[in-house]
């Protein structure tokens, strides 16, 4: 190949066959995100056990800001223990799972399905999914029927495709 020849590697073609455009790009396979499961390991890791180690130890956490002086100053985080007792799972009525990635719910016949009813299924009440990588109703049909108990759902912020188009 000479220096001055054009390669073209792919192009960009509508469904007439003609060129939508000049461009174009490549994605890093490391690079996407196809999200994770909802299911008990990803509850666990947003609500923490109360004999958990301590993130703020003597009150402090292990982070500290810059000050407009230039000057580092420890954060301080009073009340863990406090915020823990509420976070216990079996006490939980809401549960907050915004923005964490998650693009599947797990099967009905899975033994994590089956976990996640029987810890959530009979008090769960307000559920918030709000920006995580859902894209279809399906998955809030799944929701829906994994926590028949819910009053309030948040699906917002998640790229589901439009329910015109959904199949009947």
């Amino acid at each position: 190949r000479s220096t001055n020849t054009i390669v073209r590697h792919f192009s960009l073609l509508n469904e007439g066959a003609e060129a939508l455009g000049s461009g174009g790009s490549f994605l890093k396979v490391s690079k996407v995100d196809v999200g994770v499961m909802l299911d008990m390991n990803l509850i666990r890791m947003r609500y923490v056990t109360e004999d958990a180690e301590l993130v703020a130890p003597n009150n402090i956490l292990p982070y500290s800001a810059r000050t407009s002086s230039g000057r580092e100053k420890p954060i301080e985080f009073w009340g863990e223990m406090k915020v823990r007792k509420r976070q216990q799972l079996e006490d939980l009525n809401d549960i907050s799972l915004r923005g964490m990635g998650i693009s599947t719910i797990a099967s009905r016949d899975s033994d994590a399905w089956k976990e996640l009813r029987q810890t959530f299924g009979d008090h769960l009440t307000d559920l918030d999914v709000a920006g995580n990588l859902l894209s279809d109703w399906d998955s809030m049909l799944e929701i829906l029927k994994l926590f028949p108990n819910l009053r309030w759902l948040s699906f917002a912020s998640n790229k589901v495709h439009n329910i015109l188009d959904l199949r009947v």
